[in-house]
């Protein structure tokens, strides 16, 4: 059961940018959405849907500081709404000379409009 669980948390991590099915990674692991929800909260501590939010917040934030992309761009492409719904807020704390100081960037995630998926 661990490889099949393996082999559906491989295919979330490599579709983080585009809309990922519960029912697809619950086919990858061989049992039913209902089932592979409360086998991966079990197992990883969190649920499914906190998962995804995560790794797609980390990843995005990994593009934003690898690439110098706008927040706008990388926002929308991990599914999250427009200018409106993104607020950054820069905190200066003891920042050293030549140093950048730390920004916090607080996204909200559009709302579905299907809500076949699971999460």
């Amino acid at each position: 059961m661990a490889e099949k669980l393996s082999g559906a948390i491989d295919y979330i991590e490599n579709n983080l940018d585009k809309e990922i099915s519960c029912g697809e990674a619950a086919r990858i692991a061989c049992c039913s959405p209902f089932y592979f929800q409360r086998l991966f909260s079990y197992v990883s501590g969190i649920s499914l849907s906190e998962y995804i939010r995560r790794r797609e917040m980390i990843r995005a934030a990994f593009e934003l500081q690898r690439t110098g992309a706008k927040v706008i761009d990388v926002a929308l492409k991990y599914g999250y709404a427009g200018l409106p719904d993104i607020e950054v807020y820069p905190i200066c704390q003891d920042v050293p000379a030549g140093g950048h100081s730390e920004v916090r960037i607080a996204i909200k995630k559009k709302q579905k409009e299907d809500t076949s998926c699971c999460i």
